[in-house]
Order: structure tokens, then C-alpha cells, then sequence
């Protein structure tokens, strides 16, 4: 058993977090909590060319959003020209106490 973290055997624990069983299995593990937050989704379907103008417009000023992704176009008709962009928006309805 051995023991990694970002700071101690980071090379295997950065393996490890994404390596899909293929470097170790994850028998312990501690985790940090984040409060339960109300998300809303959305897409949107881009120019993969308009990405850095979509971001720095819409993304990257507004600070609800708690994450994005985009998926680039793999279809033949399209290849790379296309995205959907995920994103996930705070919302301020909370979860009732009760529910996980």
C-alpha cells in the first residue's frame, strides 16, 4: 500500500486520480466537503472558432457559474467546427436540510 497525495508521490497520485484503475486501485481516501449547492444546466451550441470570445464574454464574467465544458463536433460534417459548451449555474433555492 503506499500512500500519495498532491504533495507526496504526486506523479502517481496525479495517475491515479484519472487513470481509470490502470496505475493503483483506491482503497482509503479523505476528502474535503463543499457545501451542497443548487445547480442550473444549460448548453449551447458554438463556432468552436468563437470560444475565446464566448468565454471571455459570457463564462468569464459571470461568477455563478460553478463549471463548463465544452465537447468539440466529432460528426463528419463538421469535424473540430462545432461545440456544445455545458455550463452550470448557482441557483439560490437550496436543497431542503433533510435531502442529501
Amino acid at each position: 500500500v503506499t500512500t500519495c497525495s498532491p504533495a507526496d508521490n504526486s506523479e502517481l497520485f496525479r495517475h491515479v486520480v484519472g487513470g481509470y484503475g490502470l496505475f493503483g486501485v483506491v482503497v482509503e481516501a479523505t476528502l474535503d466537503i463543499v457545501d451542497n449547492a443548487v445547480y442550473r444546466t444549460s448548453r449551447e451550441i458554438i463556432k468552436s472558432d468563437d470560444f475565446p470570445k464566448f468565454f471571455a464574454e459570457v463564462l468569464e464574467p459571470n461568477k455563478n457559474i460553478g463549471l463548463f465544458y465544452g465537447h468539440l463536433s466529432t460528426a463528419p460534417g463538421n469535424f473540430l467546427e462545432d461545440m456544445i459548451v455545458y455550463r452550470y449555474d448557482k441557483v439560490a433555492e437550496q436543497p431542503p436540510a433533510d435531502q442529501p
